[in-house]
């Protein structure tokens, strides 16, 4: 039986069995023997070659070398005959001078944004609780085309140049302002199809007008729900829904 891949969520990793790990009759491992006595008669070897005949000879495994990693460090093929992988390895890790025994599985590069800010996008990781965790996400698809996303936030600028309107060649969808009230919706009126974002900021004219934003600090927009949009934009490299 093929063994199972290792598990590597990378979207373009190789899946044909000429590349795994492993045949029916045979498995590749890394061994990793013992430092001190239990291993002493392995340090008086000077190859790889040596040491594979004396641990195939310990072990009663067919055993061929593929690379010295080094000193205490080979990489092997075991000829499985009527053992299975499983079995096989156990066998080498019952040996006291080995200190552990693993299959010898191909290992992929992880998709790595190239944007030198991404250091400073906390929210695209994962060491916080509120991080989407991108990197993971990109590993197993980074987009396809034709799906749309819905992001509840903020409105949106549909004249943003990395988003722009659907039916304009852009990104964007129609979408909806769900905000009943006028105050705080900043846009003079309350529920409608016209999700574009007036900004959140408050001047001194709010603060004058409106007595609910007297004791509120003059500020510019966060415009959230264009950033938001615009970062799900990138993310899934997918058209877009606003709300």
């Amino acid at each position: 039986m093929l063994a199972a891949a290792e598990y590597n969520p990378v979207a373009r990793e190789p899946r044909s069995a000429s590349q795994d790990v492993a045949t029916d009759s045979s498995i590749d491992v890394i061994v990793k023997l013992r430092a001190g006595s239990a291993s002493a008669a392995f340090g008086k070897l000077a190859t790889g070659d040596q040491r594979v005949a004396l641990l195939a000879r310990r072990t009663g495994l067919a055993l061929d070398l593929k690379r010295d990693i080094s000193g205490s460090m080979i990489a092997s093929r075991v000829s499985l005959g009527t053992d299975s992988p499983a079995t096989a390895l156990e066998r080498l890790s019952a040996d006291p001078a080995v200190e552990f025994a693993v299959p010898d599985r191909r290992r992929y590069a992880h998709a790595v944004p190239n944007d030198p800010l991404f250091n400073g996008q906390w929210y695209l990781q994962n060491a916080q609780v509120s991080a989407v965790n991108a990197t993971a996400a990109w590993d197993r698809e980074s987009g396809v085309a034709g799906v749309v996303v819905a992001v509840l936030d903020t409105g949106v600028l549909y004249d943003h140049p990395d988003l722009g309107r659907g039916d304009h060649g852009g990104k964007l969808l129609p979408g909806y302002d769900f905000v009943t009230g006028t105050l705080q919706a900043n846009d003079g009126n309350g529920r409608d199809n016209d999700p574009s974002d007036p900004g959140d900021f408050i001047n001194d004219a709010d603060k004058t007008a409106n007595p609910a934003f007297v004791n509120c600090d003059v500020t510019g927009s966060s415009w959230h729900g264009t950033r938001v949009a615009g970062m799900v934009r990138a993310v899934t490299n997918n058209s877009t829904g606003v709300s």
